[in-house]
């Protein structure tokens, strides 16, 4: 963070954070479509290197009185930068694992926007959120498999038609969440659209 051109820059994606089950559960989406079950309904954003995000208190070796993780840069940078915006991407390409799941039930997506919320009380610095949702309705080919072990790929919970309106549904009460409590356009919302069929 500290060796980011500030100057030259306007906006900062940071990626990348993950969507998780809140109860802790690690079975996958896939296994639980595989399994009929019902869709889980509470969900959190996490990190996906926390030792880099938060937990790293080493000195850093650029800014003296600075500690080497993300976060606390990100808040120092953030005060001697205000006009460039920092957003946390979520998701990516092999973190979407859970996305389609999440999506698919009011409760899901209240839990997400609950959770990214939270975040952003925490770190007042984080200017909005980029939803790397890779790709809601698939492809042509449908879901995505997992290509490797790190991968969690993209499966669909319902249809295509549904994952799309899924993801309309999530932006729009994540935009007016954050509209409500900060003001209409203060925080900004981004996503990853494929251009793709």
């Amino acid at each position: 963070v500290c060796s980011i051109p500030w100057d030259k820059v306007t906006y900062i994606n940071h990626a990348f954070w993950m969507v998780e089950p809140a109860d802790g559960s690690t079975d996958t989406s896939w296994d639980r479509l595989a399994q009929g079950a019902e869709p889980r309904t509470s969900f959190r954003i996490a990190s996906t290197l926390p030792e880099a995000d938060f937990d790293n208190q080493d000195p850093s070796t650029m800014i003296d009185g600075l500690a080497r993780n993300h976060f606390d840069q990100y808040a120092y940078f953030s005060e001697q930068y205000p006009e460039v915006n920092i957003l946390i991407s979520i998701g990516g390409w092999s973190r979407c694992g859970y996305l389609s799941e999440m999506a698919y039930t009011p409760e899901g997506r209240q839990s997400f926007v609950d959770s990214c919320m939270v975040l952003m009380e925490q770190h007042p610095w984080i200017d909005g959120y980029d939803i790397d949702w890779e790709y809601f309705g698939g492809s042509k080919d449908g879901a995505r498999k997992p290509e490797d072990d790190n991968d969690q790929g993209c499966p669909i919970w319902g249809t295509v038609e549904e994952d799309s309106e899924n993801f309309g549904e999530l932006a729009k009460l994540l935009r007016e969440t954050m509209d409500a409590k900060y003001g209409e356009g203060v925080k900004k919302l981004t996503a990853c659209a494929s251009a793709s069929t």
